[in-house]
């Protein structure tokens, strides 16, 4: 081995960081190619890759040798890790990244860490905010603890966020002038979050031949879970606050068409939804669940709360993927009268939803 032949190698162990290694970039027969070489154990040579999302990466080689996770590699999902984590250790860290950056930054003297340019706001709570939103108002979104909760893992969306925000609120000059204790208004922080989410979603549909489904599948769970908000209560929970749906919950694991794990891929390729399998449904089945990307929440007039999910039998999941506009006129609720006749399953939720495959309905 190389390694032994060079002296001042022999003791030292050797890490290789490859970047962006996902399908369909890097092929996955490729990926097959490369992995008999990347996914070798050794205690002298290590191998981190980063990939868009867990499907695009394949876990076996030419060989048809599959790789068992947390066996023969750990997959860290940073989408999840920031899911789960408490607001403390999440915030701090990014403090952290702003803070490095505008010491970095030629305009250092407007601000020395994010509270500086964005303030703070505590008292930041998921059930004042649905209250305000079943009562017909949107609430206003800004300081330090909303970013927090708007991460979804991607640090890099959090600073062209951030930028956006200065830029809206005008030179650095002005800025500069603004006195109080934080620079970015209230109002210019709320335009900017809320754009940058429709903003998204404008890409999303550029997105060659899956765009405009994935449009309609986010954008009806979007209407679903903003509907339950207005017209149900969460259950098991003091005061009876609204329910606040921001995840979808399968009670069974499912198997779904080709068409339909097509489209449920694009939708974790291009982090829609996160895939989290650390659960189990209500009828104590191991399923994904799946979470709704965070900076997308104020688009459809969520709260950040993550205790209450849309749960789906198998086969409506796979009408939602194929059909997401029937699904919707099935599950969106537009008065009280359906709110209550939803608690007592007069609208037939739980029988089977026919799948309407034709292509001119889709």
């Amino acid at each position: 081995m190389l390694r032994e032949q060079i002296s001042f190698l022999r003791d030292r162990p050797i890490y290789f960081f490859i970047d962006d290694y996902s399908a369909p970039k890097v092929s996955k027969d490729l990926q097959a190619n490369l992995n008999r070489m990347f996914m070798q154990r050794s205690p002298v040579c290590f191998f981190k890759l980063s990939t868009e999302s867990p499907v695009s990466f394949v876990k076996y080689d030419i060989d048809e040798k599959i790789y068992v996770e947390s066996r023969e590699f750990v997959l860290q999902n940073l989408g999840l890790v920031y899911l789960h984590a408490k607001v403390p250790p999440k915030l701090a860290f990014i403090e952290d990244v702003f803070r490095r950056r505008l010491e970095q930054s030629q305009t250092n003297y407007l601000a020395q860490d994010l509270e500086d340019l964005v303030g703070t706001n505590p008292k930041v709570n998921n059930n004042e905010m649905a209250r305000q939103i079943r009562d017909g108002r949107k609430p206003d979104l800004f300081g330090k603890e909303v970013l927090c909760n708007l991460c979804s893992g991607d640090i890099h969306y959090l600073i062209s966020l951030v930028g956006n925000m200065v830029a809206l609120s005008g030179t650095p000059e002005e800025l500069e002038k603004i006195e109080g204790s934080f620079k970015i208004p209230p109002e210019k922080q709320n335009q900017a979050i809320r754009e940058e989410a429709g903003r998204f979603l404008k890409n999303l549909r550029s997105i060659p031949r899956y765009g405009e489904r994935l449009i309609s599948i986010v954008e009806s769970f979007g209407n679903i879970s903003n509907s339950h908000l207005k017209y149900l209560n969460s259950k098991n929970e003091n005061g009876a606050p609204p329910k606040q749906a921001s995840r979808i919950e399968p009670y069974e694991d499912f198997s779904l068409s080709l068409d339909a794990q097509k489209l449920y891929d694009e939708l974790l390729r291009y982090s829609v939804f996160i895939e989290d399998f650390r659960g189990k449904s209500r009828r104590g089945n191991i399923v994904p669940r799946l979470y709704l990307r965070r900076f997308l929440i104020p688009h459809f007039n969520l709260t950040f709360s993550t205790r209450d999910s849309i749960e789906l039998e198998p086969k409506d999941f796979e009408l939602f993927l194929l059909d997401p506009k029937a699904f919707e006129r099935r599950l969106r609720l537009k008065s009280s009268e359906d709110g209550k006749r939803f608690e007592r399953g007069g609208d037939e939720r739980n029988k089977q939803m026919p799948l309407n495959l034709d292509a001119g309905e889709r």
